[in-house]
């Protein structure tokens, strides 16, 4: 009889799925669990794999299992060690993976019976010998230089189509070669950037149904003669997609015209600060704030479609930042923008700075989601930074600025963009951080750690 195991996705109290009703998470936010398939995937062929996703059901607690894993990061922590306390409880052995467990082995081992370190696939299926011979170890290390070839192909089938925005998740690389203080990514993969066959990948496309990609990259264009390459082959596709890119793909006409003709409709691109000295203290000084404006109005030219992200809370921020970058948003028509609060997640040099430097206000896991205050900034009290982004958030997710975007995007993106893509994912984003994404100055004054902070 085959051995089962659970693979879980956690999700915060407020995400949570009920039997009793729709998922609260809009589906434009629920992409295909890409690590979860691949983890799957690389399951020996006598292991039955089931996958729980909380943000679309429950888990039911009362099945029998042979070993649960659990992959989360940072603001998933809490929820990751309930759900391992209860398994642990029914003496049903639990496995940590991904990012928060990768820089945290020691805290996530007090709740699990063992750790992944880095990428899953390469150890798994050793993770699970160990297991049936009773002598699983306490940690299992990945090589992060092994090579993305041949990898088995994700196991979509494992989840519901309707469930999700597009099962047609894929990915070409791992990594980013920069050196970014406060990203996770450079971090959990040490600054190594590694890509796929081409071939590979125009295979795994090929057998996927619909017109819709996203490629969940971490900068799809790091390697330029690699993204042309990869570009000229999916032209030949005649797919449409998205990713995420360093905005330097609009200095570059011919990679940024090879990437239009391939397909690509829009792009996420991490701007992160106004202020140049912010961009240079983190090691991001290849972006030139300066530039922005010309930069998007050049991919908007393309036919792309911009989702910038800002963080504020930086060293060189003062209170007129959200000021400033409420204006900017305006000015550049940008159609959609993450805004989020700084936040050192540990593994990263900036987790290392604040703490060395006293400026932590809380190692409560649940507050890492880029939605509330954990540092104290230098120039603002927490509740300023934390007020001043709930300000820009709602000003720029208000129906009349989501208007005014939705007629701007007409004249260079064209109705297909704008009314499939642009309109209804900013309605999406209004109707998220107004529901279940509540911010501390919103909904929750009582946090006694902010409250003290000042």
């Amino acid at each position: 009889m085959d051995k089962k195991v659970l693979i879980v996705c956690p999700a915060p109290p407020a995400c949570q799925a009920e039997n009793s009703r729709k998922p609260v998470v809009s589906r434009f936010f629920r992409h295909t669990r890409l690590s979860l398939l691949a983890v799957a995937a690389a399951s020996p062929a006598d292991w039955e794999v089931e996958i729980t996703d909380e943000y679309i059901s429950p888990i039911d607690f009362s099945r029998d299992y042979d070993c649960v894993a659990v992959s989360f990061m940072t603001a998933g922590a809490p929820r990751a060690y309930e759900i391992a306390a209860v398994f642990r409880g029914r003496h049903i052995p639990v496995i940590a993976g991904g990012f928060h467990p990768s820089f945290m082995p020691d805290e996530s081992l007090q709740h699990f019976d063992s750790v992944c370190i880095g990428d899953a696939e390469h150890v798994w299926p050793a993770m699970l010998k160990d297991l049936e011979q009773g002598h699983l170890k306490k940690i299992y290390r990945s090589d992060p230089d092994c090579a993305l070839s041949h990898l088995p192909l994700p196991r979509r089938n494992l989840l519901n189509t309707t469930d999700y925005l597009t099962r047609n998740t894929v990915q070409t690389s791992r990594g980013c070669p920069h050196l970014c203080e406060f990203c996770s990514i450079t971090a959990f993969h040490k600054g190594r950037y590694r890509h796929r066959p081409i071939p590979e990948i125009l295979d795994e496309i090929k057998n996927l149904s619909g017109n819709l990609l996203i490629f969940i990259d971490d900068n799809i264009v790091t390697d330029r003669s690699y993204a042309l390459s990869l570009f000229a082959e999916l032209k030949k596709l005649r797919r449409q997609w998205f990713s995420q890119a360093e905005i330097k793909i609009a200095g570059d006409p011919e990679l940024l015209e090879a990437a239009a003709a391939s397909g690509c409709r829009g792009l996420f691109v991490g701007l992160e600060s106004l202020s140049n000295e912010n961009l240079q203290k983190v090691k991001k000084g290849f972006n030139r704030a300066d530039e922005y404006y010309t930069s998007i109005e050049t991919l908007h030219k393309a036919g792309i479609a911009v989702e910038v992200g800002f963080a504020f809370g930086f060293d060189d921020d003062h209170p007129d930042v959200f000021e400033k970058t409420s204006q900017f948003l305006k000015d550049s028509s940008t159609e959609v923008a993450q805004l989020t609060i700084l936040t050192p997640f540990p593994g990263t040099p900036l987790y290392k700075k604040f703490l060395k430097s006293g400026r932590i206000l809380t190692t409560d896991w649940k507050y890492y989601d880029f939605n509330h205050v954990v540092i104290r900034p230098l120039h603002m009290s927490p509740r300023e930074l934390q007020e001043g982004v709930d300000g820009v958030i709602n000003d720029f997710y208000s129906f009349r600025s989501i208007a005014k975007r939705i007629y701007s995007s007409l004249g260079y993106l064209g109705a297909g963009t704008t009314f499939k893509l642009v309109l209804p994912l900013s309605l999406a984003i209004r109707k998220r951080v107004t529901t279940w994404e509540k911010r501390s100055s919103t909904i929750d004054k009582g946090l006694n750690w902010l409250e003290e902070a000042g």
